[in-house]
């Protein structure tokens, strides 16, 4: 069967400094069924897992916080 995939992600973001810096954050998870396994080494599928879940957080910052200093 065919390889499916669900994926749930919440975030937000916000201006600082007079607009001049941004700041974003989300949380995510990607639950796949059916998920096909690679070997890292060769890239050869070596058959199908039942479930596999991926899951994490994600901050960044950027923006311009001085007259030609820009980070991100």
């Amino acid at each position: 069967s065919p390889e499916t995939a669900q994926l749930y992600e919440i975030g937000a973001k916000y201006s600082i400094l007079h607009d001049r810096m941004g700041l974003t954050a989300s949380l995510f998870r990607l639950d796949k069924g059916n998920a096909l396994n690679a070997d890292p080494v060769t890239g050869t599928l070596e058959g199908s897992s039942d479930k596999q879940r991926n899951q994490g957080l994600e901050l960044s910052v950027g923006g311009v916080i001085l007259p030609g200093w820009n980070i991100s």
